[in-house]
């Protein structure tokens, strides 16, 4: 399991999530008081040894874009609800390490 996390967000809400990532999905739990936990179906590409690029369609009907750099301990996530909705996209980078 690795913990992702992005920092506080402008709600001041601090995102933070353990993933566990499998070839054809992802597991995520939110952790915070309340938060959300799924497994969703996941398509993913191996950009090279140490870097993945994941994608998935979550319950709440966000598609997201997940870049994950094992070796520099690196994350972007990118969460589109409405394209052309800039209100509804989120977009964070932050940090993942090993997790709880």
């Amino acid at each position: 399991m690795l913990l992702f996390d992005y920092g506080v967000l402008k709600s001041g809400v601090a995102f933070r999530m353990n993933v566990t990532i499998r070839p054809a999905s992802i597991y995520w739990r939110e952790l915070r008081e309340g938060g959300r936990a799924e497994t969703d179906l996941a398509q993913s590409v191996k950009l090279d040894e140490h870097r993945l690029l994941m994608s998935w369609m979550e319950e709440s009907g966000h598609y997201v874009v997940m870049y994950a750099d094992f070796l520099h301990g690196e994350t972007t996530f990118c969460g589109l609800m409405n394209v052309g909705n800039e209100k509804q996209n989120r977009y964070y980078t932050g940090t993942m390490e090993e997790g709880e």
